[in-house]
This record gives C-alpha cells, structure tokens and sequence, in this order.
C-alpha cells in the first residue's frame, strides 16, 4: 500500500508544483516584480498561513521545502512565512485581524472561515478586490479561468469579485481525499480482509482488541469537527442515511441530529463505545493526540486525510517496522448497499492567497 500510495503521491505533487509556480510567478508581476531579481536585489513577502501536518513533521517553515526553495530561486522572491501553532489557525488568525497587524499575503479560508465572507473581508478593509490588478498582471491565472469556466464561477463572489489566487484541486481524484483508513500491517497479522459493512468493521475491531493490538481500537479527532458534512464521524453517521450537519435529499434540506436516521446511528454506536471498540477521547482528541495515538500503535483505525494522514504517517513510520495504512470504502449497513454519502471537495473549495490592504506594493 505504502508504494501505491507514493506513486500517486508523487503524480499529484508534480501537479500541485506547477501550480505553485504558475501562483508564484503570477504574483511577481501582480506585486511589481518583473524580473526574477533586479539591481535593487530580490523581492521580498511576508506571508501567513498554516503549516500542515504532512510538512510540518519534515520542516519548520514553508520556507525550507525543497518545493518553495526552488520556486523563490526560480522567481527571485524571498519570501518569510508565519505560520500559527498547530490547533491554533482560526484563534491567530482572529487575534492578527484585531491587532491590525497584517503581512503582506494570507493564506486562507475566506468563503467558509471569515465571518461574512470575503466581501465583508474586504469591507472591513482586510484583503483587496483583485478584479483589475488580476486582469492587468495575472495573464497565467486569467487564462487558466478562460480555460475552465467553472473555476472562474467559483473564484467569484455573487458581487462578481475576485479576492484572491486560489487554491486549486485541478483533476477529480484530487477532490477526493478523506475517509477511512486502518493499519494495513495489523489485518495481515490477524489474516482479516476488511470488505465494507458495519459487521465486517465489528469483526476486525474486535479482533484487533481481543488480539492484545490496542485496547480501543477506533479513534477520531473531535468526531464532529471539520467543514460541515466532511466531519471526521461521518462516515460511520452516513450508513443511516443521514449526516451530523445540513443535508439535502430531493430537494429538501434537513439537519441530521434532529432525524430519526440519527437516533439510530447513536444506538448503534453506543454499542461498539460500549463493548470498548472506541476510543474514549474520540469526541475531544486534538490533531496532536489523535497523531501520537496512530503513530505509537494506541488504535488501528480512523478517519483521516491522505495527504496529511496516510502520506505523513507513512513518512514518519519510514524504515520503523510494518507499519503500513490501508484506505478503505465508506461503510454500508449491508452488502450492496450504496453510501449515503462520501467526501468529495470542490475544484475550489473557497481557500486561497489574498493580498492584504498592508501589502508593501500590491501592484
């Protein structure tokens, strides 16, 4: 699985590293720059944004990566990052809106995690409207726009403004990067094949505890926590036919805890709490814990990422025994069943890179 997983790895990182290039170039001429290095000496930004766990195990700063090292030699830009402490991004993030204390760039969630939006961001005299300084000094951006219309759609607010160069998922099985993963190693040792029903999760967590593997076999990070039906207990909520958060079937929209679907699934799942199948922490276990479970052997399944999960895990578990990750199906309640629901982001989920009304030289 490992070898898989970082042959794919491999593909979406050269994807993602054009990608990066193409931003980065485009934000050498968006703020002023049009050589890669003049007599004045390079260019420099400052910019915020969350180190994610995949990077943070192997480097301090976005700035040691071998991917942005070559980007700033390609493009003569020396760019400084801060990034807030793990489990800390929306807490500084607010305190640095309050201090009005800005960097040049933020890296962001502006359409779910600003309050009022980007539109507001920009009221409130955060971020700059990108509209004209896109269109005159961003030609790479726009013409990716051209080229892909839904993209360009979702890169505007309903006002029709542009707020930032925006983060990408730019093929499907790129969209597609959350859910439930188990250790690999631990099913060939028990000579288990986990196939897709809540029994057949029953039987290999049982086996996993009774074997002496782990003492609770099933952990979360805040069950509920995440970005509305991409929660980290939705896959096992789903079986039921209903989420923990807004849903919409035929038309209608509904909120799961208050349906009857709902009731079931707590039923069901007390069951396996019970029965010792889960971990205790589950509702409250922070990245770190949830991390420190899974690499020190504590559980044996979770819901995860594959970037930061299974990518990171594996990296940090490189040439220290059997370790391995299988990603596994959505659960059903019986064989043949189709999930209610899975993961899947959209090509623009609403992160990206805006200008700050701080910036040094904007255009």
């Amino acid at each position: 699985m490992g070898e898989l997983f970082h042959r794919r790895s491999s593909m979406k990182k050269a994807i993602f590293t054009a990608l990066v290039i193409l931003f980065i170039s485009g934000m050498a001429v968006a703020t002023g720059g049009t050589e890669p290095a003049g007599a004045d000496g390079p260019r420099e930004l400052v910019i915020w944004e969350e180190l994610w766990y995949n990077t943070s195990v192997s480097f301090p700063t976005l700035a040691e990566t071998p991917l942005y090292q070559e980007v700033m030699k390609r493009t003569g830009i020396d760019v400084s990052w801060i990034h807030p402490p793990q489990g800390q991004t929306a807490e500084q993030f607010n305190l640095m809106i309050a201090s009005n204390d800005l960097p040049d760039m933020i890296f962001y969630d502006w359409v779910n995690s600003y309050p009022g939006g980007p539109e507001k961001a920009i009221s409130d005299g955060v971020i700059l409207k990108l509209n004209d300084l896109l269109k005159s000094d961003a030609p790479n951006l726009m013409k990716l726009y051209a080229d892909n219309p839904p993209w360009f759609k979702s890169a505007k607010t309903d006002n029709g403004t542009l707020f930032s160069f925006p983060f990408i998922r730019g093929g499907a099985d790129l969209m597609v990067f959350f859910g439930p993963q188990l250790r690999g190693d631990w099913l060939n040792q028990l000579g288990m094949d986990l196939r897709v029903t809540l029994d057949d999760w029953e039987a290999v967590l049982t086996a996993m505890k009774e074997a002496g593997l782990t003492d609770s076999p099933m952990t979360f990070t805040k069950f509920t926590a995440g970005r509305g039906i991409n929660g980290p207990g939705n896959a096992f909520i789903q079986p039921f036919g209903t989420t923990w958060d807004f849903h919409q079937v035929d038309g209608k929209v509904t909120f799961g805890p208050y349906e009857d679907e709902y009731l079931a699934f707590l039923t069901f799942f007390k069951g396996w709490f019970d029965k010792g199948l889960v971990d205790p922490e589950f509702f409250s276990n922070e990245r770190n814990s949830f991390d420190a479970k899974i690499l020190n052997g504590n559980v044996g399944a979770w819901t995860s990422y594959t970037g930061s999960g299974i990518g990171a895990y594996l990296d940090d578990t490189a040439g220290k025994g059997t370790f391995d990750i299988v990603p596994t199906l959505y659960p059903v309640v019986d064989e043949g069943d189709i999930p209610f629901f899975g993961q899947r982001d959209n090509p623009l989920p609403g992160v990206g890179m805006a200008i700050t009304t701080q910036a040094a030289d904007p255009a």
